[in-house]
């Protein structure tokens, strides 16, 4: 079990030496470049594109925790950011409104113009 913040870093087994590098190595190894933060009591992790107001719904893991439990809530936020991917990237052709952002369009998956992988923002 892990807790406090020393003991989470080193659980990682990532070679982090401080929190900043946890911070950076989370952001760059994600491929949702999801955001980690810390406080005495827990760890809390998420993900937001703030251009356009969505994001996940943050994650806190309170100490006592597994590190499995750490990897668990990461991969979640993984899924739920490449589920809003789906919700909004898709081209015009797609012509699916998004339920997430009213000016965007969610991805068909037979669209005949992107062929199914919507367009980058």
């Amino acid at each position: 079990m892990i807790n406090n913040l020393q003991e989470f870093i080193e659980a990682r087994g990532l070679g982090e030496k401080d929190f900043s590098e946890v911070k950076k190595i989370t952001k760059k190894f994600t491929c949702c470049s999801a955001w980690i933060d810390q406080d005495q009591q827990k760890i809390s992790v998420g993900w937001e594109m703030g251009a356009y107001g969505l994001d996940t719904n943050t994650k806190e893991l309170n100490y006592p925790f597994k590190i499995e439990d750490f990897w668990t809530v990461l991969d979640n936020i993984e899924k739920e950011v490449e589920q809003i991917w789906r919700d909004t990237h898709g081209c015009e052709d797609c012509d699916i409104v998004s339920k997430l952002h009213g000016g965007l369009h969610a991805i068909n998956p037979d669209c005949k113009s992107c062929e199914g992988e919507g367009i980058i923002l």
